[in-house]
Order: structure tokens, then C-alpha cells, then sequence
């Protein structure tokens, strides 16, 4: 028996109808605070350059804050990064207001 969700659908039905699941391979801009919609760049192989990753905080190449220490100093685990522009756009996870994606 389907599991139903939402109104008596079941769950494969709504999953293929809207998804909140993000391909970061497609994601075509991105929403910050402040600066507003930022476009992500394309590698040489048309992918997305936008990625998740760790968030760290690095000094001469040392490790100085690593991502899952939030509950010493405030930071999120999960970090964010994209070349918009040509510049490296990275930051928390958290700061990501919303993306847009390809198609």
C-alpha cells in the first residue's frame, strides 16, 4: 500500500508532480542577504559551479575552524560556494535565502 500524503495523494504522486530536493549541478542563481539574486557561473563542462561542502576556516593553510564546531563558535556545518562572475562566492549554508535552477 502507496503511503498518501497531502489530500489523500500518494507520495509518489506529489514527488512527481513538485519536488523541494535541489540538483546543485543545475542551480542557475542564488538568493543572499543583501546582495539579492547572485548568478552562478558554468564550468567548462556546463555544470553548475555551485557545491556544498564542509565550511571551514583556513590561515596559512592550517585548519583553524572546522564545520560542526557551531556549538563552539557559531558555525554551521554546511557551507556553500560558486563562482559568480569569475569571483568565489562562499559562505554558510544558513545565509542561502533560496536558488533558482536550469529548466
Amino acid at each position: 500500500m502507496a503511503h498518501t500524503g497531502e489530500r489523500g495523494k500518494s507520495v509518489s504522486d506529489t514527488v512527481s508532480r513538485m519536488s523541494l530536493s535541489i540538483d546543485t549541478d543545475r542551480v542557475a542563481a542564488v538568493l543572499l542577504p543583501v546582495v539579492g539574486w547572485t548568478p552562478v557561473d558554468r564550468g567548462d563542462d556546463g555544470v553548475s559551479t555551485f557545491d556544498l561542502d564542509a565550511y571551514e576556516f583556513v590561515w596559512e593553510g592550517r585548519l583553524v575552524l572546522g564545520g560542526g564546531q557551531e556549538s563552539e563558535a557559531g558555525v554551521p556545518a554546511t557551507g556553500f560556494a560558486f563562482r559568480s562572475g569569475g569571483v568565489r562566492v562562499s559562505g554558510p549554508l544558513t545565509s542561502v535565502l533560496a536558488v533558482r535552477h536550469d529548466g
